[in-house]
């Protein structure tokens, strides 16, 4: 970081999106499957609000973000599938906020288990 003569300049930093539409894994269990077999869901420990994207703001764009997303045995989110989009700045917007969230990890068998959910998130303008 270099601040000189009303000068920002900030090197080596690497910005990135996240991945959209990561692929899950077809067998891991499902959270009515958790329930067929006896286990119990993910629970939300912790979630943000996503951030509402700037030109999606300008652009009056609002809608829900529906996400598949698999809850790993440490609780954190991994691979995320957007399966209802309303805006491309939207569904980056849902996912980067869903990977923030932490979740109790599904159980099954007295064993923590990786397991789908699904997330819906929605934007609206006031």
């Amino acid at each position: 970081f270099d601040n000189r003569k009303g000068r920002v300049e900030i090197r080596q930093i690497t910005l990135q999106t996240p991945e959209l539409n990561e692929p899950i894994p077809s067998e891991i269990i499902s959270e009515e499957g958790l329930k067929k077999s006896g286990g119990t869901s993910p629970e939300v420990l912790y979630q943000i609000h996503p951030a509402y994207p700037a030109d999606a703001m300008r652009a009056r764009v609002q809608g829900d973000v529906e996400m598949t997303a698999m809850v790993l045995v440490d609780g954190t989110v991994g691979p995320v599938t957007v399966t209802c989009s309303r805006h491309k700045d939207l569904d980056i917007a849902a996912v980067a906020a869903l990977k923030a969230w932490r979740f109790r990890p599904a159980v099954l068998n007295g064993s923590p288990v990786p397991a789908v959910v699904v997330v819906e998130m929605s934007f609206a303008l006031q």
